[in-house]
């Protein structure tokens, strides 16, 4: 059950719910840009997209049919350049325990961050891997071209 929006740290520490999304990551209509389980972002991202469709929506979601850890996913929804102009589906992180993630934009970047449990947070950067043709988490802002 939604019971307000706890700070991360609190959240991270406070009791965990196995058959609950984990508060740190529910976060929606929080005023913490950087506590929310979905993100809009503007930026390339190192991707090719379609004409005039620059835009990269990344969301946390969990598979509701598990009670186990690794029951969430990450998925990024863009849209390619060699496509019609509809989004598709890209998996950055499937069957894995995100219940401490949270997704955000910044300065047209997409970033993850997990938080650990003395509150502190690991964030990378996500970005197209050209050679992978697949979204990719590094710990350093990747280059542009």
């Amino acid at each position: 059950m939604w019971r307000g929006t706890p700070s991360p740290k609190t959240a991270v520490t406070g009791s965990r719910e196995r058959n609950d999304f984990k508060n740190v990551a529910r976060a929606f209509g929080s005023d913490d840009p950087f506590n929310s389980i979905f993100a809009y972002c503007w930026g390339r991202l190192g991707y090719d997209p379609y004409p005039d469709r620059f835009y990269h929506l990344a969301a946390i979601v969990v598979d509701t049919q598990r009670t186990d850890d690794a029951r969430f996913g990450l998925v990024i929804f863009s849209a390619p350049k060699n496509g019609n102009g509809a989004y598709q589906p890209y998996w950055l992180y499937r069957d894995k325990d995100l219940s401490r993630t949270v997704v955000w934009t910044g300065s047209g970047d997409l970033m993850v961050g997990e938080y650990r449990d003395d509150g502190a947070r690991d964030a990378s950067f996500i970005h197209w891997d050209v050679q992978r043709k697949q979204f990719v988490a590094t710990t350093s802002r990747p280059r542009t071209t």
